[in-house]
Order: C-alpha cells, then structure tokens, then sequence
C-alpha cells in the first residue's frame, strides 16, 4: 500500500506544474494580445492624421488659387480704370453737348468701375486675411500632428522594444520550464530512445 500511494505522489505533482504553466501562458499571451491590439490601433491613428494633413495642405493651395485669381481681376479693374480715366481727359477739350452727355456717361461708367475696384479689393483683403488666419491654422495643426506623430512612433517603437523583450523572456521561461521538467522525468522514469530523441528534438526546438 505505501509503495503504491509513493508512486502516485510524483503524477499529482507534475499535474500542479503542468496547471501553473498552463496559467503563466495564458497570462503571457494575453499581455502580448494586448500589445499586437495597442500597436494597431496607433498605426491606425498615425493613418488618420496623415490623411487629415493632406486635405488641409488642398485647401490651402485651393486658397491660393483664389486669391491669385482675385489679383488678375484687381489687375484687370485697376487697367479699365486708368483706360477710362485716359478717355476722360481726351474728351475734356470737346466743349459742346455730346461731350458734356458722353462725360456724364463716363463718370458714371467710372464711379460702377471704382465701386466694383471697392468691393473687389475689400473682397480680396478679406480672402488674404481669411488664408493668413487659414496658413497659420494649418501650420499650428501641423506642428500639433507632427509631435502626435513623432509621440506616437516613439511609443510604437517602445512598444516593440518591450514586446520583443516579452517575447524574448517568454521564450525563455518555456525553454527553462520544458528543460526542468525534461530533467524530472529523466529522474523519474526512464524514457525509451525514441521518446529521448524526441524530447531532445522538441527543446532544441523552441530553445
């Protein structure tokens, strides 16, 4: 009876070990689940702020074009306006009434050209403020996802550093626990050939 309870104590005994590797895996894989699903959802992020860079830099070269296309039109009012104020002094010198009717005629066509020149202009400092204020938006946002950016590659690369670490000493725990039970059951029983082999294989293996 004592010899046969004596040899049951060395199985109950591997049963517990093998549960304690059972749950230090476990464990060890969700730590590394949580650092594949952290390292995803940062490049995902990283993605998204590119993409949100890249519109502000259309916008603010659509901006641009506008406000080229308002300084040809500023341009083009500025020359009409100089023609017509030319056309003003050549008719001066005609004293009869279709000089008076055309000069009448021109002030007005003058007073529209200066108005429109108002408006035109007014609209223009306003758009050059508006794409000032817009620049000065775009490179603050800039300078803001530029350091997330170089945040979190940092952090990626952290995250790699301490994952491969993990990795790295997972490894290692199982190679030591594989090697201390293999060292057990070559005290304990004595393994045929083949399963010697075959132990040897499976810790060069994952060691």
């Amino acid at each position: 009876m004592s010899s046969k309870a004596s040899a049951k104590k060395p199985a109950s005994a591997k049963g517990a070990k093998g549960k304690k590797a059972d749950e230090g895996k476990s464990k060890e894989k969700t730590i590394v689940d949580d650092l594949t699903l952290k390292l995803a959802a940062a490049t995902t992020e990283i993605e998204g702020l590119r993409r949100e860079l890249a519109h502000r830099d259309e916008v603010i070269q659509r901006l641009k074009e506008k406000n080229d296309q308002f300084r040809t039109a500023v341009a083009n009012l500025d020359a009409q306006l100089a023609e017509k104020h030319q056309d003003r002094m050549d008719l001066a010198a005609d004293a009869n009434l279709e000089y008076r009717k055309l000069e009448t005629d021109m002030k007005h066509k003058i007073a529209l050209l200066e108005a429109q020149l108002h408006d035109v202009r007014a609209h223009y400092e306003a758009t050059t403020a508006q794409m000032t204020k817009a620049e000065a938006e775009a490179r603050r946002t800039i300078e803001t996802k530029d350091a997330i950016i170089e945040e979190q590659s940092t952090r990626i690369s952290c995250m790699a550093t301490e994952f491969e670490s993990m990795l790295n000493e997972t490894m290692e725990k199982v190679s030591r626990k594989i090697q201390a039970a293999a060292d057990q059951w070559q005290g304990e029983l004595a393994l045929s050939p083949d399963n010697q082999r075959r132990l040897q294989e499976f810790t060069a293996s994952t060691g």
